[in-house]
Order: C-alpha cells, then structure tokens, then sequence
C-alpha cells in the first residue's frame, strides 16, 4: 500500500499494520508475518523486518510517500549521519506539513528530506546516499534523526539488492555484479539533446566496451535522473532516428539499446512502468523477457534480463524540466 501522491491533499498512515496492545505484540512477535514486516509486496524496511514490535507502533509516523511513476520517498532513521546541505524551503509560508514538504522536495530534485514543523530539502556530495539495507536506527533506539529519501527506483523493483552472502549490494543479474553508487554516473544538471520535450541520452560504463544487463541499464539511466527508454521511443521515430546517427557516428557506440520493455501475459511486449502495448516488431526468441532496440532494423531483439549482453543504454527523460545544453 503506498500512502500518498503528489496530488493527494491529506494522507494520516503509511503503515500496513495497526497499534497492538503489548499482549498482542509479544504473542505475534515471533510470527514469520511480523518478522518480515512488508509493505507494497516487499520489506520496505530493515528495521522493521528484525524489530517486529516496533513495527507494530509506528502507526504515527508516515513511512512511504509515493510521487508517482514509480518514484517514492521512504522514511529512514539513520545510525550514521553523512555531510548533507539542508535547505529550508518553507521560509515563505508554504510547505507547512509533510506532503507538501514532499512535493516542494521533489520539485527541486532533492534526493531527501525532513519536516519538523519546517521544510527542508537536502542534498549529498555525487551519488552517496544512505544505505537502506545495513544503516537504519537499531532496535530500541530513539533515532537522533528521521529523513525521507528517494531510494534508487531499481531497489524497489529488485534490480538492486543483497548479495549471496548479504555483505554488499549487486545487480540482479546473471554474475551479481557488484553496485556502487560512485561508479554511477553524475545526475544532469542540462540535457545536450531534447526531443519532442524528452531529455534524451545514451549512457555507457566509463570503458564502454564493457558490457552489463539490463538492471545496470536501468540503475544508470536513473543516476542521470532520466529513465530507460520506453514508450516515448515507439511514439517518436525522431528518437529512433538520433539513436541510430549516434551509433553510425561513434565506433563505440553499436546498434542495439537496452529499452525498458518485457514480456507480459500471452507472451507479448509492454512497456514498463505503465503497461502500454510494444508494437515494434518482435524479431527473436519468445522465451526471453527481455529485449534490445535495434536501431537499424528498428525491431527488438529478445534477450535474457541477466545476461551481460551490450555496451549501452538508451535514456529519456520524458517531458523535461531540463534547459538544453
């Protein structure tokens, strides 16, 4: 259950669960349900999925407020502070409670905020944020602090999780390969090319003869603060067109673009987030969920999710804010 949106005016409770008496806490403390508390399908929480009582009475406290487009922010108590630039965004009046603080935060791009009767909006040095697996508040501990940040949107869908042995974070693809935000490429503050009022991009690791899946794809995409290419690609035959001059213009970059499309039931193509129909022609095996945009046939090509296929990624951001460069 996500509990807000930028367009909802009052919301009071971001958890699934209710206040239980302390008789109800201890008898449903040891319960697998309880242990791994969940919210939206999944342990949005490590503090919650160890500290099940506790789950239990933070009716009070707003947990995730959904922006939409698959975007949220997340309430966490970190153990450790890093360096944040906080700015105060209420001086005038406005922002006078915590989803409005929310929509003024994500209007400036802030990676996180916090309200404590004032708004404030904050921002860390490159690509280091919280580490929303292994830094919250532990059991018991009044938490010195409590921000809302916006995780990586290839957490919540499991693009990015635990490794095997729960010492670091990886993709999820075939090799768990490992990820680190400061290898992530920098967030754009301008778009060189703007197309139909999309911000488009390509992006590549630093080598880019080295090839990664499709979650890497998607995880850098989002580090630029764009998305993988999606629906605005098959409506905007100029997009097609610029991502086949780029290939026919630079000998590294080739042909094939990982896209944001998988399969759907009766086994054909949609686009993600939203769902809409992939009409490009289908040129390949159907047992594969996945799939690349040739630019030069413009069809897809099937491929599996978790394998190291390609060198790069096609990224939108669609309907910009961004000034071209």
């Amino acid at each position: 259950m996500k509990v807000a949106s930028k367009a909802c005016a009052v919301i009071f409770l971001g958890l699934v669960v209710t206040a239980l008496t302390s008789a109800e806490q201890e008898s449903r403390a040891g319960t697998t349900a309880m242990r791994d508390f969940v919210l939206a399908g999944g342990v949005k929480s490590n503090l919650f999925a160890t500290c099940s009582a506790l789950a239990n009475t933070v009716t009070g406290d707003l947990f995730s407020i959904d922006l939409g487009g698959g975007k949220e922010y997340q309430r966490f108590a970190p153990k450790n502070s890093i360096a944040v630039d906080w700015v105060k965004l209420n001086s005038s009046g406005a922002s006078t409670d915590i989803i409005a603080c929310s929509a003024a935060a994500y209007a400036r791009n802030a990676h996180m905020f916090k309200f404590n009767g004032s708004c404030y909006a904050g921002e860390v040095t490159g690509n280091i944020l919280y580490g929303f697996l292994y830094d919250e508040q532990d059991c018991g501990d009044a938490p010195a602090e409590v921000v809302y940040v916006m995780p990586p949107l290839s957490m919540s869908d499991g693009c990015i999780r635990g490794n095997s042995d729960n010492t670091g974070l990886v993709f999820n693809d075939n090799v768990e390969t490992p990820y680190d935000p400061e290898l992530m490429p920098q967030k754009l503050t301008c778009c060189k090319k703007i197309i139909a009022g999309h911000c488009v991009a390509i992006v590549q690791r630093p080598d880019p003869h080295e090839k990664f899946a499709y979650c890497e794809a998607k995880a850098r995409c989002e580090a630029l603060g764009l998305q993988l290419a999606s629906y605005e690609l098959e409506i905007n035959p100029a997009i097609q067109q610029y991502a086949l001059d780029q290939a026919n213009a630079s000998p590294d970059i080739g042909f094939f673009f990982y896209i944001n499309t998988q399969r759907g039931e009766g086994g054909y193509y949609r686009w993600l987030p939203d769902g809409q129909n992939n009409t490009i022609r289908d040129n390949g095996s159907p047992s594969r969920k996945c799939a690349e945009f040739n630019t030069y046939w413009i069809d897809l090509f099937p491929i599996d999710c978790g394998y190291l296929d390609e060198t790069q990624a096609l990224c939108i951001g669609p309907n910009t804010s961004l000034q071209e460069c």
